[in-house]
């Protein structure tokens, strides 16, 4: 089996302060406590869910996370945007934003050396993601042991 290391950012914790905008929250994490110094990358996977919202939400966009160094590139150039998230319409005038393991590709980040991470929500022309609901954005950490 596969070492691996989970961590989960939901808005509805503590951690928001009592954020109304919900599309940029600042957590804190303290790697040192679960994540062994020991490894110098990972390769990390995420999926995001939101609640349902009322409504028909439109936006595409990217999750944006300040991590530490990461080894994600926007084109050319290096980017904290770690994958695309979209929404998804149910019956009922319902929808919720979703981005599953499938949709992204695994990306490599350095041992994280920023223990307050930003987490932003912004669609594709960098403007706040509209009527963002309550999520929860699960990442997936797995030790890359030849580095």
């Amino acid at each position: 089996m596969t070492e691996s290391y989970t961590v989960i950012f939901s808005s509805r914790g503590t951690n928001n302060n009592g954020v109304a905008n919900l599309n940029s929250i600042t957590y804190f994490v303290n790697w040192g406590a679960f994540l062994p110094q020991q490894y110098k990358k990972f390769s990390v996977e995420f999926i995001f869910k939101s609640e349902n919202f009322v409504g028909n939400l439109t936006d595409n966009g990217f999750v944006n996370m300040n991590i530490g160094r990461l080894q994600v590139y926007d084109g050319v150039a290096m980017s904290s945007n770690i994958g695309i998230v979209y929404p998804v319409s149910l019956v009922g005038n319902t929808s919720f934003y979703n981005s599953t393991n499938n949709d992204n590709n695994a990306f490599i980040i350095d041992y994280p050396n920023n223990q307050n991470i930003t987490i932003s929500l912004k669609n594709f022309a960098g403007a706040n993601m509209a009527n963002m609901p309550n999520y929860a954005l699960v990442l997936n950490l797995v030790p890359l042991h030849n580095e």
